[in-house]
């Protein structure tokens, strides 16, 4: 990230982050995807679900993320890497590749200045539940994503959890003020705060000591959102 080159020519830095470390020279704690995605699945198949779809949205022209115009000629693995859960979504794809009879990714795209979160997320859902047989459990990046899969899914009366099982990956806090409280993959963050003075101290003691790249790994939240499928009850 350029503003992290920019800060390190002044001071040393301490880089906390949900999915990634790719700033080289700079101290960085993050959460391991990869982990947090084979947990995630180990939840839901020890529950009984066999087909399960990964859903994820790649943003661009965002408030939030910054979208330059040469990025507007990527193509989609590019785009994938660029965006703002890419590191999450290779960790899924690369699971999904394992069992693609079972184990679906939809990753669809997204303009911010055409499309709206609730329109994308039902041209996902339209897309999943066409499925032969459809998934009993959806996996999403975010909580917020979380939420407007479950209000789209009562819209159209699939009822969650009973019919389907919707899974996001979050901090405790936003999946816990959701309703209904949703079950997720939950992002350390009170862990990774906690550790960055321990970084700090370090980097003070020593400003030349190599620079430290640690994962944290993903807890799990049972929420309100999931259950073993019907034919596991």
């Amino acid at each position: 990230n350029n503003y992290i080159r920019q800060i390190r020519n002044f001071t040393n830095v301490i880089h906390a982050s949900a999915t990634e470390d790719d700033n080289e020279g700079v101290d960085c704690i993050y959460t391991n995807q990869f982990r947090a995605t084979s947990r995630v699945l180990k939840e839901l198949e020890r529950a009984g679900h066999r087909y399960i779809s990964f859903f994820g949205i790649v943003e661009s022209h965002t408030a939030e993320t910054e979208w330059l115009s040469e990025m507007d000629a990527l193509d989609s693995a590019d785009r994938v890497v660029s965006s703002k859960h890419g590191v999450r979504h290779a960790a899924w794809g690369m699971r999904t590749r394992e069992f693609p009879d079972r184990l679906r990714l939809h990753l669809l795209n997204r303009d911010a200045r055409q499309e709206s979160v609730p329109q994308v997320v039902q041209r996902g859902l339209e897309a999943i539940l066409a499925h032969d047989p459809p998934p009993t459990a959806i996996v999403v990046s975010s909580v917020e994503m979380g939420r407007t899969v479950i209000e789209t899914l009562d819209q159209w009366s699939v009822k969650v959890p009973e019919q389907m099982s919707v899974v996001a990956f979050g901090s405790l806090s936003e999946a816990e003020r959701s309703t209904p409280r949703l079950t997720a993959a939950v992002l350390p963050m009170d862990m990774i705060g906690r550790i960055i003075p321990e970084l700090v101290q370090r980097r003070l003691a020593n400003p030349d000591s190599a620079a430290l790249s640690m994962q944290v790994e993903a807890g799990w939240y049972s929420g309100q959102t999931f259950k073993p499928p019907k034919s596991s009850s």
